[in-house]
Parts: structure tokens; sequence; C-alpha cells
């Protein structure tokens, strides 16, 4: 990424709504600071002004190196709706050196990597040959990024499927398609692929195909439409390992680097 997308991530980033939840609320405030420091806006040590023992202001290094902070983060916070500071601090965002020295930390730095968070995934699937699968990749997207993944057990009772289906493929900003020997036979799967393709380019959609149980293209070439044109997940044997070792090629085309998943998952 060039300095000045950085910064012009930064930018889009300060137009952004505060979250409400206190949780939420510590996790945007320390993205924020590790996107405006990968940025070059600011430098990584903070210093802290206290009355009577109590953190009262802070800033970035030396003045010049606070304009940046109080011209982004301050604008779109406001000065007294900021995050605790302790609490910034207990969760592992802030690291003390000194009584009145602290830096962001790793886990905050490695923040500037995290994708957006409205990145919505939707899982292609043949219940009686992958619903397993379905349900690991489901799991682990959920619990270890943060984008939304959809597979059809999600659909509540008397939804209209057909019509619930097409209107989340067409709102998906990733579609990941579960291939085993048959799949591509079932009408219904077939019917997903040609909703994600009719409108990947205008909606930049990222089409993953992941092939597992010895599948190869040769096997459905008049019916594969989408590993033809798309670069393939393939699980190389049927162990949990080489399972495993797939779904993090899929987190990590969906954007999110190994370094990331590794800090999400401490």
């Amino acid at each position: 990424m060039t300095a000045s997308s950085r910064v012009k991530r930064l930018y889009m980033r300060m137009h952004g709504k505060v979250p409400e939840g206190r949780v939420a609320r510590l996790h945007e405030f320390a993205t924020d600071l590790a996107i405006g420091f990968d940025a070059g806006m600011w430098d990584s040590e903070i210093v802290t002004i206290r009355d009577r023992g109590v953190v009262v202001d802070w800033r970035f290094g030396s003045t010049d190196r606070n304009v940046g902070y109080v011209s982004n983060v301050l604008n779109k916070w406001g000065r007294h709706n900021l995050p605790d500071f302790d609490a910034m601090c207990s969760v592992g965002y802030f690291i003390q050196h000194s009584k009145d020295t602290f830096t962001l930390s790793d886990k905050t730095l490695l923040l500037a990597d995290e994708p957006p968070a409205l990145l919505n995934v939707f899982i292609s699937y043949r219940r009686n040959s992958s619903s397993e699968f379905a349900l690991l990749l489901d799991s682990r997207i959920k619990h270890e990024t943060n984008a939304t993944p959809f597979v059809d057990h999600n659909l509540n009772p008397g939804d209209e499927w057909h019509a619930k289906l097409e209107e989340k493929i067409a709102n998906s900003g990733a579609f990941i398609c579960l291939i085993a020997p048959g799949t591509l036979c079932s009408p219904f799967v077939q019917k997903e692929i040609d909703w994600a393709l009719n409108d990947y380019e205008e909606k930049n959609r990222l089409i993953i195909p992941v092939w597992h149980k010895s599948y190869v293209s040769e096997d459905n070439s008049k019916c594969d439409k989408i590993s033809v044109r798309f670069e393939a997940v393939r699980v190389l044997e049927e162990s949990a390992k080489s399972y495993d070792s797939a779904v993090d090629e899929v987190l990590n085309r969906l954007g999110y680097s190994t370094a990331f998943l590794e800090q999400r998952r401490r």
C-alpha cells in the first residue's frame, strides 16, 4: 500500500461512526490509532498528563507529531467521548514504560492490517457432501475474523429461500463454493454460482472455489464455471490438518494476514 493510499484510508475511516458498545469502542479506537500510525501521522509513543494521579489528557510524542491526531481522531471522537485510557491499557492496546510514557502495543499495530468489517461472505455447498466443511468454515470465519459469513442453515423457517439466497449473494463481498465430486451436478449450486458471477465485476466480488474430497476440475469440466476463471483452494488430503490449512488459505484470500489471525486467536 502506497503512502498516499494509507493517508486516504485514514481520512475515510475518520468519517465513520463511533460504535456504541464499550468493547467495540475500544477496538475501534485502537484501530484508528494503528491506521494513523501506519499512515505516518503520529508516532507510537504516548505521553500522558495527570491530575492527582489520574490521566486527564495525553498526546503523541512531540507537539508537531500530535497535530495529525488532533485533526483526525479528536475530530471523529470528540475530546470528551474518548474510551477510558486505563481500559485501553487493561486490554493490552497501550503498554506502559514509565509513569507517564506509554506506547501502542503490537496488538494495536496489527490492527492496521485488519480488513474492513463489512465483508459479507456467502458459502455455497451441497449438503450431502460438504455440510461439515461448510460448518467448519462458517465457525472459523465467525471466530477469527470480523467478516459475516452466511450458509443456508441460517435461513429462518418460512423464509422464501430462493429469493433470500439470491439476495444474500447479491449483497455478498465474497462467494466461496465448496466443491466435491457431484457438487456441480446440483442445480441449486449451479444457480448460486450463476447469481454470484452475474455481477461479480460490478460488485468487485471475490470468488473462491474450494476443492475437497479428491475433486478435480475434469470431473465436471462442462459444469465448472468458476475454477476455470478463479484459482481454487485445494484440500490435499482427507485430514484435519489439510482442512485447517485450506481454511487458512481461504482466510488469507479474504484479506486476513497470517499475523492478524495469529493475534486474533490469542
